[in-house]
């Protein structure tokens, strides 16, 4: 779809759709275990989007590139059905680059316990994180935390570890609601 139109395709009720996504289609990519869509915007930007996860890992590095044709794609979105129900994962570390983790993208990972989020993530969908009771601790990089819902990550005694100087911006946004505490700056060991 055009760039800047994601929101009223949504609206209109494209979001039934595993994906709604800005730009042109170019190629679907896929290593042993992630499938990739990979897109060019209006503006040239190459993007990739994570759509399914299929290894029985429990370790997961998402890369910050993939790469097809001798063209790399930045991956920016989770897509929604990428880890879902994925009931063996027990630690996802998320790229510097990604800016979307779509909704329902890690519902129902029951044995998940850490995530590491980057600083450039711009968006978590609504129930992302549903049904992770076993979440214990959640690293965020934002330096400037956006909006949650109250649908995102399930209340749970996980820990929230942010920036330094960043504990009250992260309870303006409704971040804080979500876990029994949190702390600030370096985790040394997860």
């Amino acid at each position: 779809m055009p760039k800047g139109r994601k929101n009223n395709y949504n609206i209109a009720g494209w979001n039934i759709f595993a994906y709604v996504g800005e730009g042109e289609f170019v190629e679907v990519y896929t290593d042993y275990s992630m499938t990739f869509d990979c897109l060019k915007s209006a503006d040239g930007k190459k993007g990739a989007l994570l759509k399914k996860y299929s290894a029985s890992t429990t370790d997961v590095v998402i890369p910050a590139l993939v790469e097809t044709g001798g063209v790399a794609y930045t991956v920016t979105v989770i897509g929604k059905p990428a880890f879902n129900g994925n009931t063996k994962i027990t630690s996802v570390i998320l790229p510097e680059g990604l800016e979307t983790i779509d909704e329902y993208a890690f519902q129902k990972c029951t044995a998940l316990k850490t995530v590491d989020l980057p600083s450039t993530l711009k968006e978590i969908g609504d129930y992302a994180f549903d049904n992770c009771g076993r979440l214990e601790l959640v690293v965020s990089h934002i330096e400037n935390p956006f909006a949650i819902s109250e649908n995102v990550f399930p209340v749970t005694n996980a820990k929230l570890n942010v920036p330094i100087g960043t504990t009250d911006l992260y309870e303006a946004a409704g971040w804080s609601k979500f876990f029994a505490m949190t702390l600030e700056g370096e985790i040394l060991e997860k």
